[in-house]
């Protein structure tokens, strides 16, 4: 849950100005640390990274940034 702005603040300002400020209030609540992967998809994981593409430069998907197995 995010704390809220006082509302003298929110009547001063336009929502769509109090919504960009709220994004940037950080959760009250501390964020659980992420779940481990079961082992048998950590390792499906593990080979893909280590795979070698025949005929494939290591740049090959260079311009899909957002692709990543880290």
């Amino acid at each position: 849950m995010k704390p809220q702005l006082p509302n003298e603040i929110r009547y001063l300002f336009p929502s769509d100005i109090v919504h960009v400020i709220q994004t940037f209030v950080p959760h009250l609540e501390p964020k659980s640390p992420p779940k481990t992967p079961s082992p048998s998809l950590q390792k499906e994981l593990i080979k893909l990274q280590n795979i070698t593409l025949r005929g494939k430069s290591s740049m090959y998907m260079i311009e899909l940034d957002d692709f990543c197995l880290d």
